[in-house]
Protein backbone atom coordinates (compact mmCIF):
# COMPACT_ATOMS: atom_id res chain seq x y z
CA UNK A 1 0.00 0.00 0.00
CA UNK A 2 1.34 3.45 -0.85
CA UNK A 3 1.93 6.10 1.83
CA UNK A 4 -0.95 8.35 0.72
CA UNK A 5 -3.46 5.51 0.93
CA UNK A 6 -2.16 4.50 4.36
CA UNK A 7 -2.41 8.10 5.61
CA UNK A 8 -5.99 8.42 4.33
CA UNK A 9 -7.00 5.10 5.88
CA UNK A 10 -5.60 6.24 9.24
CA UNK A 11 -8.35 8.92 9.27
CA UNK A 12 -11.35 6.63 8.70
CA UNK A 13 -13.24 4.16 10.89
CA UNK A 14 -10.92 1.25 11.78
CA UNK A 15 -13.20 -1.37 10.19
CA UNK A 16 -13.32 0.59 6.93
CA UNK A 17 -9.54 0.95 7.05
CA UNK A 18 -9.13 -2.81 7.56
CA UNK A 19 -11.51 -3.74 4.75
CA UNK A 20 -9.98 -1.13 2.44
CA UNK A 21 -6.49 -2.50 3.07
CA UNK A 22 -7.81 -5.97 2.25
CA UNK A 23 -9.42 -4.60 -0.93
CA UNK A 24 -6.10 -3.07 -2.00
CA UNK A 25 -4.40 -6.44 -1.40
CA UNK A 26 -7.07 -8.45 -3.24
CA UNK A 27 -6.97 -6.10 -6.22
CA UNK A 28 -3.18 -6.37 -6.29
CA UNK A 29 -3.55 -10.16 -6.47
CA UNK A 30 -5.79 -9.56 -9.48
CA UNK A 31 -3.14 -7.35 -11.10
CA UNK A 32 -4.69 -3.96 -10.21
CA UNK A 33 -2.84 -1.14 -8.48
CA UNK A 34 -5.61 0.71 -6.63
CA UNK A 35 -5.12 3.57 -4.21
CA UNK A 36 -7.25 5.53 -1.78
CA UNK A 37 -7.69 8.99 -3.32
CA UNK A 38 -10.24 10.33 -0.81
CA UNK A 39 -10.85 9.42 2.80
CA UNK A 40 -12.41 11.44 5.57
CA UNK A 41 -13.39 14.96 4.51
CA UNK A 42 -14.07 18.04 6.56
CA UNK A 43 -17.32 19.88 5.98
CA UNK A 44 -15.35 22.65 4.27
CA UNK A 45 -13.74 20.14 1.88
CA UNK A 46 -17.18 18.65 1.16
CA UNK A 47 -18.63 22.08 0.33
CA UNK A 48 -15.72 22.81 -2.02
CA UNK A 49 -16.20 19.46 -3.77
CA UNK A 50 -19.99 19.98 -3.99
CA UNK A 51 -19.41 23.32 -5.73
CA UNK A 52 -16.84 21.90 -8.17
CA UNK A 53 -18.14 21.30 -11.70
CA UNK A 54 -17.17 18.23 -13.68
CA UNK A 55 -15.48 18.25 -17.07
CA UNK A 56 -18.61 18.07 -19.28
CA UNK A 57 -18.02 14.42 -20.23
CA UNK A 58 -20.23 11.36 -19.69
CA UNK A 59 -18.91 10.87 -16.16
CA UNK A 60 -21.69 8.61 -14.94
CA UNK A 61 -21.35 6.21 -17.90
CA UNK A 62 -24.99 6.30 -18.95
CA UNK A 63 -24.18 7.10 -22.59
CA UNK A 64 -25.28 10.74 -22.49
CA UNK A 65 -24.08 14.02 -21.08
CA UNK A 66 -26.73 15.31 -18.69
CA UNK A 67 -27.19 17.08 -15.35
CA UNK A 68 -25.68 14.15 -13.43
CA UNK A 69 -22.42 14.65 -15.35
CA UNK A 70 -22.07 18.25 -14.23
CA UNK A 71 -21.52 17.59 -10.51
CA UNK A 72 -18.69 15.79 -8.77
CA UNK A 73 -21.03 15.01 -5.87
CA UNK A 74 -24.63 15.57 -4.88
CA UNK A 75 -23.69 15.58 -1.18
CA UNK A 76 -23.46 18.87 0.67
CA UNK A 77 -21.45 19.26 3.88
CA UNK A 78 -22.63 16.69 6.44
CA UNK A 79 -24.41 14.61 3.78
CA UNK A 80 -21.52 12.33 2.81
CA UNK A 81 -20.17 9.26 4.55
CA UNK A 82 -16.74 10.79 3.91
CA UNK A 83 -17.61 13.48 6.49
CA UNK A 84 -17.91 10.76 9.14
CA UNK A 85 -14.96 8.59 8.12
CA UNK A 86 -17.28 5.88 6.84
CA UNK A 87 -16.50 6.14 3.12
CA UNK A 88 -13.43 6.18 0.88
CA UNK A 89 -12.78 6.62 -2.83
CA UNK A 90 -10.45 4.36 -4.80
CA UNK A 91 -8.89 4.81 -8.21
CA UNK A 92 -6.91 2.36 -10.33
CA UNK A 93 -3.40 3.58 -11.11
CA UNK A 94 -1.30 2.80 -14.19
CA UNK A 95 2.35 3.83 -14.30
CA UNK A 96 1.82 5.75 -11.03
CA UNK A 97 -1.00 7.86 -12.49
CA UNK A 98 -4.74 7.64 -11.75
CA UNK A 99 -6.84 6.14 -14.56
CA UNK A 100 -10.36 7.49 -14.06
CA UNK A 101 -11.55 5.97 -17.36
CA UNK A 102 -10.85 2.29 -16.62
CA UNK A 103 -14.46 1.18 -16.07
CA UNK A 104 -13.38 -2.47 -16.04
CA UNK A 105 -11.05 -1.80 -13.10
CA UNK A 106 -13.79 0.09 -11.25
CA UNK A 107 -16.13 -2.87 -11.80
CA UNK A 108 -13.52 -5.18 -10.24
CA UNK A 109 -13.09 -2.77 -7.31
CA UNK A 110 -16.86 -2.79 -6.81
CA UNK A 111 -17.17 -6.56 -7.07
CA UNK A 112 -14.37 -7.21 -4.59
CA UNK A 113 -15.59 -4.49 -2.20
CA UNK A 114 -19.02 -6.11 -2.08
CA UNK A 115 -17.40 -9.48 -1.31
CA UNK A 116 -15.91 -7.78 1.76
CA UNK A 117 -19.34 -6.52 2.84
CA UNK A 118 -18.83 -2.94 1.69
CA UNK A 119 -21.36 -0.91 -0.27
CA UNK A 120 -20.21 0.26 -3.72
CA UNK A 121 -21.26 3.61 -5.22
CA UNK A 122 -21.26 2.09 -8.71
CA UNK A 123 -24.57 0.42 -7.82
CA UNK A 124 -26.29 3.75 -7.11
CA UNK A 125 -28.52 5.76 -9.45
CA UNK A 126 -25.93 8.58 -9.29
CA UNK A 127 -22.94 6.43 -10.25
CA UNK A 128 -20.01 6.95 -7.91
CA UNK A 129 -17.70 4.15 -9.03
CA UNK A 130 -14.69 5.17 -6.91
CA UNK A 131 -16.74 5.16 -3.68
CA UNK A 132 -17.04 2.36 -1.13
CA UNK A 133 -18.46 2.62 2.38
CA UNK A 134 -19.43 0.68 5.46
CA UNK A 135 -23.01 -0.60 5.50
CA UNK A 136 -25.59 -0.20 8.21
CA UNK A 137 -25.90 3.49 9.03
CA UNK A 138 -27.59 6.24 7.05
CA UNK A 139 -26.64 9.88 6.74
CA UNK A 140 -29.53 11.10 8.92
CA UNK A 141 -28.44 8.77 11.70
CA UNK A 142 -24.83 9.95 11.29
CA UNK A 143 -25.99 13.56 11.57
CA UNK A 144 -27.93 12.83 14.78
CA UNK A 145 -25.01 11.06 16.45
CA UNK A 146 -22.53 13.67 15.23
CA UNK A 147 -24.65 16.44 16.76
CA UNK A 148 -24.65 14.57 20.07
CA UNK A 149 -20.96 13.72 20.30
CA UNK A 150 -18.99 14.31 17.11
CA UNK A 151 -17.13 11.65 15.18
CA UNK A 152 -16.65 9.51 18.32
CA UNK A 153 -20.42 9.16 18.69
CA UNK A 154 -20.84 8.22 15.01
CA UNK A 155 -18.09 5.62 15.27
CA UNK A 156 -19.52 4.23 18.51
CA UNK A 157 -22.86 3.74 16.75
CA UNK A 158 -21.08 2.11 13.79
CA UNK A 159 -19.23 -0.19 16.21
CA UNK A 160 -22.57 -1.27 17.71
CA UNK A 161 -23.94 -2.01 14.25
CA UNK A 162 -20.82 -3.94 13.22
CA UNK A 163 -20.87 -5.97 16.44
CA UNK A 164 -24.13 -7.56 15.30
CA UNK A 165 -23.14 -7.90 11.63
CA UNK A 166 -21.94 -11.23 10.21
CA UNK A 167 -18.16 -11.43 9.97
CA UNK A 168 -16.66 -11.54 6.47
CA UNK A 169 -13.12 -12.75 5.91
CA UNK A 170 -11.05 -12.73 2.76
CA UNK A 171 -10.33 -16.25 1.63
CA UNK A 172 -8.53 -16.28 -1.71
CA UNK A 173 -9.84 -18.47 -4.47
CA UNK A 174 -7.39 -20.74 -6.30
CA UNK A 175 -6.89 -18.19 -9.10
CA UNK A 176 -6.08 -15.42 -6.56
CA UNK A 177 -3.12 -17.28 -5.03
CA UNK A 178 0.26 -16.14 -6.33
CA UNK A 179 2.13 -18.92 -8.09
CA UNK A 180 5.41 -19.20 -9.96
CA UNK A 181 5.17 -17.41 -13.29
CA UNK A 182 2.46 -14.95 -12.14
CA UNK A 183 2.84 -11.22 -12.73
CA UNK A 184 1.31 -8.23 -10.98
CA UNK A 185 1.82 -5.58 -8.32
CA UNK A 186 2.69 -8.01 -5.49
CA UNK A 187 4.75 -10.46 -7.52
CA UNK A 188 8.49 -9.81 -7.32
Amino acid sequence: MDKSSAARLAEVHPELAKKSATLIYVCALLGLDIRVVQGRRTREEQTKLYNQPRDGKDNDGDGRIDEADEKVTNAKAGQSNHNYGLGVDFCPFKLNKPDWNDLGAFAIIGREAKKLGLEWGGDWKFKDRPHVQLRGIGIKECQVHYAKGGIKAVWARMDAILKDAPKIEFIPTADEIIEEGDTGAFVG
